[in-house]
């Protein structure tokens, strides 16, 4: 309803124009009227948005600090890696070197308990090898007591000997699990202070913020001397953006609205052209890479993000790039195109004779009703079928007319600065 409203204002303001410029209607003049023209015709899908990079990669401090060195103004190029900003590092060096005395402390208590256990398993290998002698020495003079050889007095100090070796043996093997769990904590402080020492050297990088990607640095929000990275209050706060990356912009895209009512007829891989308001008489081509599922609803309608790519290109007297991240556009969306066929104004469509005594033909599908000049100078009813439209003209698929054939597209009311509307009855 909206494009028809359009199209009315124009017809109208075309007519009074003409009208204006020949100086009003004669007595002669009982119709205005145009040519059926032959030639190239696109039906296109008239949306709006705005222009942005192709990516965009936020910058944040990973820790808390404060900032010591910013490298980095805007609109300035990057490459993936390079410095942008620097945070003061001397709790981290700090930390750093205290973590790796604690691995060196670590390691040295290693070697001791390892040295520990080494003494304690040879004192558990002599302690068994006195037990197996003792219990040698026992089974012997048991033996020897059976025969009448030796008084019991003897085979009884042979069996003291025998729990005397069992009480060292198992105080030797207490030994070996007391120096092992002390080697293992020692290991264990050791594996504590190499992560201390990662954790630091990660801080140590951190305290360097980086580049992320190659582009150019769209935005930055970071001055030396201010306190960045502070600790989230609640598991919902996000840190701050310090820096902005943007892709290179000599190619974005453009996210733009699509109707309801057009998301069918457009298509990825279409065509588009665009203007924005810094460069109007400019023209950018584009094409459809994706139409998103999720809705954008307002009071009144609902509509479906669409992105637009495209090459971006420089101003000739800046050398700056003509479309800017958040540039209005726009856009044309080619959706079909017709080449070499019959064209009617569309201003003729919308006619209807003020006074027409005869039947009017009834038109159905794609057909639609132009008026001719008949012999009698009358208008004549044409019944045509149409294809598509750019606003303007519409293709001509079949009927009774023929290139250069004049339609009637309004009428004088009377006097020299009225005419009849186009679409009245």
């Amino acid at each position: 309803m909206r494009a028809f409203l359009i199209i009315l204002v124009l017809v109208i303001v075309a007519l009074v124009a003409g009208n204006y410029m020949t100086g009003g209607n004669t007595s002669e003049e009982k119709f205005f009227t145009d040519h059926i023209t032959q030639g190239d015709i696109t039906e296109a899908v008239a949306v709006t948005g705005f222009a942005e990079p192709v990516e965009v990669r936020v910058i944040q401090a990973e820790i808390p600090g404060v900032v010591s060195e910013v490298r980095v103004d805007f609109n300035q190029q990057v490459k993936e890696g390079d410095l942008l900003a620097r945070l003061s590092s001397d709790m981290q060096r700090v930390q750093l070197r205290q973590a790796e005395a604690q691995f060196d402390t670590a390691q040295v208590a290693i070697h001791a308990a390892s040295s520990a256990v080494e003494r304690a398993l040879a004192g558990k290998m002599k302690a068994e090898s006195d037990l197996s002698a003792a219990r040698r020495e026992y089974e012997t003079a048991s033996k020897s007591q059976k025969a009448n050889l030796i008084p019991q007095s003897k085979v009884d100090s042979a069996l003291d000997l025998v729990h005397s070796a069992e009480a060292g043996v198992a105080e030797a093997k207490a030994l070996v699990a007391q120096a092992e769990a002390q080697r293992l904590q020692a290991q264990n402080n050791a594996e504590v202070a190499k992560v201390a020492i990662e954790l630091a050297n990660l801080h140590l990088d951190k305290s360097e913020l980086r580049s992320n990607m190659e582009g150019v640095v769209l935005d930055r929000d970071i001055r030396v001397g201010e306190t960045v990275g502070r600790p989230k209050v609640s598991l919902t706060e996000s840190s701050p953006a310090l820096f902005k990356i943007a892709a290179p912009l000599d190619r974005m895209r453009a996210i733009v609205k699509v109707s309801e009512a057009d998301y069918s007829r457009v298509k990825v891989h279409q065509k588009a052209v665009f203007t924005i308001d810094a460069y109007p008489d400019e023209q950018f081509e584009a094409e459809v890479i994706q139409i998103r599922n999720a809705p954008n609803s307002d009071r009144t309608a609902v509509s479906y993000a669409t992105v637009l790519e495209f090459d971006n290109r420089r101003d000739a007297g800046s050398n700056e790039w003509m479309v800017k991240p958040r540039s209005t556009v726009s856009a044309d969306i080619e959706v079909r195109k017709a080449g070499n066929v019959l064209l009617v104004p569309n201003s003729a469509l919308l006619y209807t004779p003020a006074r027409f005594d005869r039947e009017i033909p009834k038109v159905e599908g794609d057909q639609r009703l132009v008026w001719v000049l008949g012999a009698d100078e009358e208008p004549q009813p044409r019944v045509i079928s149409t294809g598509i439209t750019d606003g303007i003209v519409t293709e001509v698929t079949g009927g009774p007319l023929n290139e250069g054939d004049e339609v009637i597209t309004g009428e004088p009311l009377g006097d020299s600065t009225s005419f009849q509307l186009p679409f009245s009855g």
